[in-house]
């Protein structure tokens, strides 16, 4: 029993990291070069692509890190954004989904430390569809995913 109780004490929940390029077009190079590359139309090679874009995505991405919210703070959020009557988005997913996601996002977003006007700002004006796919799909997973070990 003493061994269960030194596992709880340490016990950590799960994380991930997700970059976010924010000069499209920089990434957008770098993806269309590499296409090119793997059909076989460029001499380079997609190392060669790669270490010429790395550095300049690198410095205009940010990397967030997530990190799921214990049972208690789950429970919270979805309370706090209720699914509304008559709303059938979220009937089929118990939460409204207009506010539910950006807070999720949010309170589960451990890096950067951003204030809630910037956040909102990111969320709202900011990404684009796809890019707040991303987060908000890494912030989901984490808090209603498991990870198993397989032995």
């Amino acid at each position: 029993m003493s061994n269960t109780k030194s596992i709880f004490k340490v016990a950590k929940r799960a994380t991930e990291k997700v970059s976010i390029c924010f000069d499209t077009d920089l990434a957008e190079a770098y993806q269309v070069e590499t296409s090119k590359a793997r059909g076989g139309r460029l001499s380079d090679s997609t190392d060669a692509i790669e270490k010429k874009y790395k550095t300049k995505i690198k410095n205009a991405s940010v990397e967030f890190t997530f990190q799921a919210l214990s049972r208690s703070e789950w429970r919270k959020l979805r309370l706090e954004h209720a699914p509304r009557d008559g709303v059938k988005d979220d009937s089929a997913t118990g939460v409204n989904v207009d506010t539910f996601f950006n807070a999720l996002i949010e309170q589960s977003c451990i890096s950067p430390s951003l204030s809630s006007e910037e956040w909102s700002t990111l969320l709202d004006d900011t990404l684009s569809q796809a890019q707040w796919d991303k987060l908000a799909y890494a912030a989901q997973r984490l808090n209603t995913f498991t990870s198993d070990v397989p032995f």
